[in-house]
């Protein structure tokens, strides 16, 4: 069975939005930054029904130690979420890209984004 990792990458838009349009497998580059989380890599998704149909809020949450991440506070990037098995599902679409929150703690930085998508996440 296929679980998350304690792994994750931040992926610029212009790298794989051509994947997301023709639906390709993405899979991992070097111009992709990978993070170690400290702990749990937490990815939540919720269905949300209303007047148009149901869409897919997803929530992503991780701690790392690593202070390279600040670069990405308020950017908007992919993120890829990497499963036990080394393959990455991606947080965004093709047509919109999630903006990232960094918050620096002592010793540890907490990275979160939320998406809305007219589709869940496949885990």
């Amino acid at each position: 069975m296929k679980e998350i990792a304690a792994r994750f990458c931040i992926i610029e838009p212009e790298d794989i939005r051509h994947l997301l349009l023709t639906g390709e497998k993405v899979e991992l580059t070097h111009r992709m930054r990978q993070f170690a989380a400290s702990g749990r890599v937490e990815f939540s998704q919720e269905p949300d029904t209303g007047d148009n149909g149901t869409s897919w809020s997803q929530s992503f949450r991780a701690v790392v130690r690593d202070p390279e991440i600040m670069e990405y506070q308020r950017r908007k990037a992919y993120i890829g979420v990497f499963r036990t098995d080394g393959s990455i599902f991606v947080i965004g679409s093709a047509t919109e890209t999630p903006v990232i929150t960094v918050t620096p703690y002592e010793n540890a930085f907490v990275v979160e984004c939320s998406f809305d998508t007219a589709e869940p996440a496949i885990i």
